[in-house]
């Protein structure tokens, strides 16, 4: 089967399904390919991915996201996240308060399959608190640390021998674009 050729704009719509699937739903790659292509009307409009463009386009995502993740949003998000933790927190303690209440050995049948119940939903919510934990709280880590020491680093002014402040090379410069 040819390879499918996919116009600007059909691009752009595609990576903001993936952009979604990533953020949003926060699958990994391998998922949201199998997702994309489960989907019928996807597949349809924009032809099957692979996880080998699904792994690029999440690379991009993240380069792009840095620009655009301001301080503001940081601190915003980070408040998203303390909320999102203290929710699941709440809610396992609700859970395990229900399990107190059930007498689950000697009960009848239902009530254990609701206790068992009941531990699993638990014990998947700790799981997802772990997963918030490593997907979201380090990566706000190291943004932060990372802006603060960009920050930092743009106050900094280099001398040469004289004491007089040394002006910085342009990128373009460095890498012989610009003329001199």
């Amino acid at each position: 089967m040819p390879k499918k050729v996919r116009s600007h704009k059909q691009l752009a719509s595609l990576k903001g399904i993936i952009r979604t699937m990533w953020l949003i739903s926060g699958y990994s790659g391998r998922k949201i390919c199998r997702e994309f292509n489960g989907n019928a009307e996807y597949v349809k409009e924009y032809g099957t991915v692979s996880e080998s463009s699904v792994g690029d386009w999440i690379i991009e995502i993240r380069r792009d996201s840095e620009k655009w993740l301001d301080e503001d949003a940081l601190e915003k998000y980070t408040g998203e996240f303390v909320r999102q933790q203290h929710i699941i927190d709440n809610r396992m303690e609700e859970l395990q308060d229900a399990c107190v209440l059930i007498d689950w050995k000697t009960g009848d049948p239902k009530e254990k399959e609701l206790y068992l119940k009941f531990q699993r939903t638990i014990h998947e919510m700790s799981m997802d608190k772990i997963r918030l934990m490593t997907e979201i709280e380090l990566v706000l880590r190291i943004k932060k640390l990372n802006k603060e020491r960009r920050l930092k680093n743009e106050t900094l002014t280099l001398l040469d021998d004289d004491g007089k402040p040394i002006k910085p090379k342009s990128i373009a410069e460095e890498r012989g674009y610009a003329n001199n």
